[in-house]
């Protein structure tokens, strides 16, 4: 079974079904039998995946307050009401303390899943984008393009893989296009120019190629009309060359009488 194969079969197990252990064996075996693939790039990632949702969430401390009880004697013995205020007060901060722990631990577990989502959202991505790539490298551009144009607004490297896939089909304005959506964005933006101003680069060449087979063709054409005027002026020259030359007319003796 190939890398991609398995790999296809794991994030099934993985995403579909959840059956994490299954999905844990396979991306397992893309490493061992194919290391150095990028099928065992993205199965790494996926155990770490995994391995993190697995993991519990640090326990968060009880709280146990010590407190300092100084000696005193039955002279200074706090009164039954100055206790209970004591017990209220030492209750409201346990409680206010225990509030704020938990909250701090729904906001954990919440970041947790929240960049955990980011991570599967972008691994899907990634796997959309290799899937795209291996489409270009068998020559299904048709398929490559439908699958890229679904994933772009979601993953912003879908313009560049796009762009590419139209400048190899010589589609220079559609590739111009794509890298241009990404010139407002500070993170993409100088590759994105530099690959804009090579389609352009390529665009104009094409062009400036096309303009001077055109001319060229024109001045074949021109070229050919005259070839044949000339040959046809020779022709009617060696016609009237060998043309014969008319017989004198016979005279007529005339008897006027």
């Amino acid at each position: 079974m190939e890398a991609i194969e398995l790999y296809q079969e794991a994030y099934y197990l993985h995403k579909k079904e959840g059956r994490l252990d299954d999905a844990m064996v396979r991306y397992n075996q893309i490493i061992s039998q194919f290391p150095t693939s990028e099928e065992a790039k993205y199965a790494r990632i996926q155990l770490q995946s995994i391995r993190q949702a697995q993991g519990s969430a640090p326990a968060y401390p009880a709280y146990s307050p010590s407190g300092n009880y100084a000696a005193f004697s039955l002279d200074n013995e706090p009164t039954v009401s100055a206790k209970r205020s004591g017990l209220a007060a030492a209750g409201f901060v346990f409680s206010l303390l225990a509030i704020v722990g938990l909250a701090v631990l729904v906001f954990w577990q919440y970041s947790a899943m929240i960049e955990s989502d980011r991570l599967q959202n972008q691994q899907a991505m990634q796997l959309k984008i290799m899937e795209a790539e291996i489409s270009i490298g068998q020559g299904d551009f048709e398929r490559a393009e439908k699958i890229l144009n679904k994933v772009k607004v979601q993953y912003l490297q879908a313009y560049f893989v796009l762009g590419d896939l139209y400048l190899k089909q010589e589609k220079y304005d559609e590739a111009v296009v794509q890298y241009e959506m990404l010139l407002s964005n500070q993170n993409y933006q100088e590759e994105a120019r530099t690959r804009s101003d090579f389609a352009k680069k390529k665009r104009d060449e094409r062009q400036a190629a096309l303009e001077e087979e055109k001319r060229k063709q024109e001045e074949d054409k021109r070229k050919e009309e005259e070839r044949k005027l000339r040959a046809k002026k020779r022709q009617m020259e060696e016609e009237r060359e060998n043309e014969p030359e008319p017989e004198p007319a016979a005279s007529e003796d005339v008897n006027y009488f």
